[in-house]
């Protein structure tokens, strides 16, 4: 029995108060360390942002590494 196998057992075993009190944790702590990204770089990173086109030019260097 793999670890995802016993997690889902584990799981399968909480009852339906546990399993909600573990997600309102769980949603809790993913807010603070969302809260806390956000803080830190001023925004959230779903990718970087390009600010002009240049970025997005190829060099030499770069078709080198490829």
């Amino acid at each position: 029995m793999t670890n995802l196998d016993r997690a889902w057992w584990a799981w399968r075993a909480l009852s339906k108060t546990e399993r909600a009190q573990f997600l309102v944790l769980l949603r809790e702590a993913y807010g603070r360390e969302r809260a806390a990204a956000i803080q830190k770089r001023g925004s959230v990173a779903h990718g970087r942002e390009l600010s002009g086109l240049p970025e997005l030019t190829l060099t030499e260097d770069d078709l080198r590494r490829l």
